[in-house]
């Protein structure tokens, strides 16, 4: 079929001109989302492959998108991929993925090959000090890039935490041990911020410590409290607090892991939704990111600015809270 069908069938079944099709699989005019869903559904029932390089020649785009990454040890970022991907096809793109080990010579390569219309970018590793350039549309996913005329998209990281901690107030947690993920990332930073705006004047923080947003420093968190026999803040027993806050799941599944295995109680609470997580059990208490919305915004966005919108912003958009059994008393605590 997918040989013999035409861009008029592909029209035919989608309701639509012919022109209209050409225009969506261009990208160079904005076509209604409604009506790019149905165009791009068409040519899924159809199996209709358009030749991109016939493309590329005529219009002088690839019909490729940039996402670079820092690598997929954090499950969230495969995840993330994964969404960016079904946004992107969704308006007719699809993605080359890239790392971001060298992040200046990633985007100066991907510039230079002129292998993709636009970047994705959702990395921390670029230096604080000369922030990267690149010759081709960009926008940002969780981190806001330095001294750029670009878009960004993010959880409300700051808000999130506060939900989170506000939950364990409600619980009745009064000593709070937080693990932060590492504080030269803005997410950790905000996420640390929202933290401390919860509890000011209601509970007591008794260790933050620095993480790597790996569920080993959750496991170490915990024996951290367990060896620590000095240098609590007066009137504080040792141990355990009521409550650990984990900046992400992993470390949040890590802190979990160590209490099974060492038979102690605390509440538990995370942050991302992952899909791993989620469906543990004990189920983790956690603000689940809106992946989805996140990814497709940004995909959005990237082919605004690649059809020649210049007009940049940075949005923040809600989580929600995933009340699990990690902070159900008489389960955990």
């Amino acid at each position: 079929m997918a040989a013999t069908t035409t861009l008029a069938d592909v029209a035919r079944v989608a309701g639509v001109s012919t022109a209209t099709v050409s225009r969506f699989l261009s990208r160079t005019t904005t076509v209604a989302p409604e009506t790019a869903t149905r165009v791009q559904k068409a040519m899924e029932e159809l199996n209709y492959k358009p030749n991109r390089l016939a493309r590329a020649l005529r219009t002088n785009r690839t019909g490729q998108l940039g996402v670079v990454l820092p690598g997929f040890e954090n499950q969230f970022f495969f995840e993330l991929l994964l969404n960016i991907e079904k946004a992107a096809r969704k308006r007719g793109f699809g993605v080359l993925i890239a790392g971001s080990n060298t992040l200046p010579d990633t985007l100066a390569e991907l510039s230079r090959s002129q292998a993709v219309d636009g970047i994705l970018l959702a990395s921390s590793s670029w230096p604080k000090a000369e922030p990267p350039s690149a010759s081709i549309p960009m926008v940002c996913i969780d981190r806001p890039l330095p001294g750029a005329r670009s878009s960004f998209v993010s959880v409300d990281n700051v808000n999130g935490a506060k939900v989170v901690t506000e939950h364990l107030l409600a619980q009745g947690a009064k000593t709070f041990g937080l693990l932060t993920g590492p504080m030269h990332i803005p997410s950790a930073q905000e996420r640390t911020k929202g933290f401390y705006e919860a509890i000011r004047n209601a509970a007591t923080c008794i260790k933050e410590e620095e993480g790597d947003f790996t569920a080993q420093a959750g496991v170490d968190f915990v024996d951290s409290f367990n060896r620590q026999t000095e240098g609590l803040p007066e009137g504080l027993p040792e141990g355990l607090p009521d409550a650990i806050f984990a900046e992400n799941d992993l470390m949040a599944a890590g802190v979990l892991s160590r209490l099974t295995e060492t038979n102690q109680k605390a509440l538990v609470a995370g942050f991302d939704g992952l899909t791993s997580t989620t469906q543990l059990y004990p189920r983790i208490t956690t603000l689940v990111q809106p992946q989805e919305q996140l990814a497709q915004l940004a995909v959005d966005k990237l082919i605004a600015a690649v059809n020649g919108e210049t007009e940049t912003e940075q949005v923040y958009l809600p989580g929600k809270l995933l009340v699990g059994d990690t902070t159900i008393k008489g389960i955990v605590k």
